[in-house]
């Protein structure tokens, strides 16, 4: 087998990274280009094995093409800071991972990478220049490739071809003539890549086509290129990597042998900038799976084979010698716990978790075992049942229900079945009919677990190529344990209020039921939309144009909303019985139902549910209380927490706007947000003015409408029943708004393109929220498409943000042993019960937390024993 030494383009993939990665932080530090950086350093490490690779980084200092041509790059912007400081936290990885780093003054990264690459060819090895430069194309032949790692793509001969047109040895007289706009290479004026590649093609070479100059069939061509031979000429070696920059020693190779990381010193750099989710991949290399014979080897197994039994013992002893395995399982309450495991080695066991089984502690020297993955899907269901049976934490685990959803998004479901079969083409059909042959559940599980297991490896490579890494890594699987312990401690109702509350509510309900009846002439069913319809458009004689699919008249909350509006009492008392039917079914019954012995209640989060990102919480949902209603208020009231504990809420303030400033780059906003004005205000100054006769308070309160209900992509209707105004007036003052804050209109035109090109858009860290419906022929379902593209951006980054405050707050909660518990997450708020006594100082601390968490300058806000947000 070949020697290859791999050469890193640190310069260039530093760049790469930072403008195809999201913003990231930590404790005020950008980041997010060196986590890209070491996952990228990660995965060479596990994909190519190198025995010798270094990192190579521009000069410091001006090259020498700079004295050639003064003008040399001076096209490009200034480097961003956050891009600057993080070049030095790269060099300190560096370090960490024991890579040699290369570097030579007044030439480029590209200099030294093709110096190194020509030198060690010469001593018979294969060079693997790890780069998105095409500027490097120039170095590949038989011996030398170039790995671009954000594609995971290799480039050879074959492919420098198809891309320019000319062999790697011909790029730079293409360059020559045509330039080079990104190095603000001038080439030839007039002559651009197509004509200079047919030129090449034609003469063979830069040198050969101003020997026949006069057989150029454009006379016009051939005089232009005659006229700057010059420029071409100097254009080329400005174009033309150098093969001389200094080499250290003759043993220079041995300084590039590849050297494992001292532990404590890369464990230390990983936790330095908050990248633990590495530290669990770190020392581990990932083996790929054999399956060609898995489905013959399960149907070929019998329940009484030996290989088939409960042998925790055996289980543990041979996962020694694997790296990942795949676990299936089976939970319900009143039965004992069935796990299911399938290893890389193509082993599989089932096992029955019970208390009394002397084999749990071998099981927990697998579960609990760092340098063996456990994947699974829905790994917070997994933990949760592992606790509650034999008290087993599940350390080390890949997800694939989130590696799906990251990429994926809310374009389709996240089940196993479903993942299965776009993943590896197995059919609903199919397993129908394994299910019939396999009538065993026992043996149906383990081919469930073999499919999680190679539909890992498929959705891995897809994070990778669609640079979703940050995402999964940092955000969706560091939460599942924040989650876990979220739904296992619950937040505590004072049950005896509820109860008081729903008799309450029962009475107001029964003497509304007594004045509907009395208005209406006869008793009937209120749920009932058809009966309604009968009594307010038949009997009562109300007049409407708006009917359903069955041909009966609407009953609608907006319908009765625009009754109520034209004075139509019974269509508040209506609207008032649904309201309180509603509390009172969904929230008061579930809470009371839903709480333990201790009058906690626990919610259960769905992390892959939203198409932006957004947790929602179910059984019961604690996420959409009403706030702005007396009746929300009572419920809310009803949460409460231990004696000597306080809940202490802390939410983002105006956090979609203050994204909507910054991602649009609306200088209005922005410098509204900076200078600490209140932003409502300020919006109603510049769209009402101070001749509208209204007061300040009311204009604050219909500017409030109308910046939510923009990045809400409100049309004037939606406007006009929200400010109850004619439509034509929403439509001014929507001008009006636009007319003060132009950029917003740029912005909201910007996501729409971007949806009907690509058919998503992205949030600040990165994540892809699908827009489906962007491009369909119905106007409905277009407009409502075109309002989610302009939202999604905010909702989803907020969301990002929100959960990214939620691990780095977990993380400090579980490392101080501090006396608190996060206890809800209502959108952009959390919620937290804490120890009295500390609650000032959690509430500084944790408040820092969550504006370190935003690539942008939020501000929150914290209150106690409140719940502000629930709405």
């Amino acid at each position: 087998m070949n020697k290859t030494l791999i050469l890193i383009d640190g310069s260039g993939f530093i760049y790469r990274a930072f403008y195809a990665l999201p913003p990231l932080s930590h404790k005020g530090t950008q980041i997010g280009a060196v986590f890209g950086f070491c996952n990228m350093i990660l995965r060479l490490r596990e994909t190519k094995k190198p025995t010798h690779w270094a990192v190579v980084f521009d000069s410091p200092v001006p090259t020498f093409r700079s004295s050639i041509f003064p003008m040399y790059k001076q096209n490009r912007t200034e480097k961003p800071k956050e891009l600057i400081s993080q070049f030095d936290i790269v060099k300190e990885a560096c370090e960490a991972f024991k890579i040699p780093t290369l570097c030579s003054p007044k030439f480029e990264a590209d200099d030294v990478i093709a110096t190194y690459a020509r030198k060690i060819v010469s001593l018979g090895y294969m060079v693997e220049i790890v780069s998105s430069d095409k500027d490097l194309m120039q170095l590949v032949d038989e011996n030398t490739l170039i790995y671009d790692p954000i594609k995971s793509k290799t480039i050879s001969n074959q492919e420098v071809i198809e891309k320019w047109g000319v062999a790697p040895d011909k790029i730079v007289d293409v360059q020559a003539l045509s330039g080079d706009p990104s190095d603000n290479i001038p080439g030839v004026p007039g002559i651009g890549p197509k004509t200079a590649t047919k030129l090449i093609q034609e003469f063979g070479s830069l040198d050969s086509l101003f020997k026949r100059i006069d057989l150029v069939s454009s006379t016009k061509k051939g005089a232009l290129i005659r006229s700057n031979e010059s420029l071409a000429r100097m254009s080329k070696t400005l174009a033309t990597l150098r093969y001389d920059t200094p080499l250290p020693n003759n043993n220079f190779i041995e300084l590039l042998r590849y050297q494992d990381p001292t532990s404590t010193a890369l464990s230390n750099f990983l936790q330095k900038y908050g990248f633990n989710s590495l530290n669990n991949k770190i020392f581990r290399d990932e083996q790929k799976i054999n399956h060609a014979n898995v489905n013959q080897k399960i149907s070929a197994i019998s329940i009484d084979e030996p290989y088939y039994k409960n042998d925790a013992l055996s289980l543990v002893k041979k996962t020694q010698s694997s790296k990942l395995c795949a676990v299936s399982y089976s939970y319900h309450a009143d039965a004992p716990y069935e796990l299911y495991i399938y290893t890389d080695q193509g082993d599989s066991w089932h096992l029955t978790a019970q208390n009394n089984d002397c084999s749990l502690t071998l099981l927990r020297n697998l579960f609990e075992n760092d340098s063996i993955i456990k994947v699974t899907h829905d790994a917070k269901s997994l933990i949760k049942a592992l606790s509650k049976t034999c008290n087993i934490k599940l350390k080390s685990f890949e997800d694939i229900m989130l590696m799906s959803y990251v990429i994926l998004g809310g374009r389709s479901n996240h089940s196993l079945e479903d993942i299965a079969e776009r993943e590896l083409g197995e059919s609903k059909k199919t397993k129908i009919e394994n299910e019939l042959i396999f009538e065993d559940t026992r043996i149906h599980k383990i081919r469930e677990a073999d499919q999680i297991l190679r539909a890992y490896h498929s959705l891995q490579i897809k994070i990778t190529q669609g640079s979703l890494s940050s995402v999964y890594e940092l955000l969706e699987r560091p939460l599942v344990n924040v989650l876990v312990n979220m739904e296992m401690h619950g937040i505590k109702v004072d049950v005896s209020a509820l109860r008081q509350i729903g008799d309450e509510f029962s009475t107001n309900i029964s003497e509304l039921e007594n004045e509907i009846y009395l208005a209406a002439g006869e008793r009937f069913n209120i749920a009932s939309p058809k009966q309604l319809s009968n009594i307010l458009f038949n009997r009562l004689g109300w007049h409407s144009n708006k009917k359903n699919k069955t041909g009966a008249f609407k009953t609608s909350v907006d319908i009765l909303e625009e009754f109520a509006n034209k004075g139509f009492k019974l269509a508040d008392k209506i609207l008032e019985w649904r309201q309180l039917s509603k509390l009172v079914s969904t929230y008061i019954d579930a809470l009371i139902r839903e709480s333990d012995k201790s009058g906690r209640v626990h919610t259960t989060y769905s992390m892959a549910e939203t198409s932006t990102g957004r947790l929602s919480s179910h059984s019961p949902n604690l996420q959409n209380i009403p706030i702005k209603t007396a009746y929300g208020k009572k419920i809310r009231n009803a949460f409460i927490a231990e004696k000597g504990n306080i809940l202490l809420s802390i939410d983002y303030s105006q956090i979609e706007l203050r994204l909507l400033a910054y991602i649009g780059d609306i200088k209005e906003l922005k410098h509204a947000f900076e200078d600490g004005k209140n932003i409502h205000e300020q919006t109603a100054i510049e769209v009402f003015g101070n001749n509208s006769g209204m007061t300040m308070e009311e204009m604050t309160r219909k500017a409030k409408i109308i910046n939510f209900g923009i990045i809400y992509g409100m049309s004037a209707f939606g406007l006009s029943k929200q400010l109850k105004v004619p439509q034509s007036e929403a439509s001014k003052y929507i001008a009006l708004y636009f007319e003060k804050y132009p950029g917003i209109v740029d912005y909201m035109d910007k996501m729409k393109e971007h949806a009907r090109a690509y058919g998503f858009v992205s949030t600040i860290f990165g994540r892809k929220c699908s827009i489906p419906n962007i491009l369909s022929n119905k106007h409905t379902l277009r407009s409502a498409a075109e309002r989610q593209a302009i939202n999604a951006p905010l909702q989803g980054s907020c969301a990002d943000i929100i959960k990214r405050a939620m691990v780095d707050i977990h993380e400090e909660i579980t490392k101080r042993s501090l006396l608190c518990n996060i206890v809800l997450q209502i959108h952009d708020e959390l919620v937290f019960e804490v120890a009295e006594r500390f609650a000032d100082e959690y509430s500084e601390n944790f408040s820092k937390i969550m504006v370190n968490a935003a690539p942008i300058p939020v501000n929150v806000k914290s209150s106690q024993n409140k719940l502000e947000s629930i709405n």
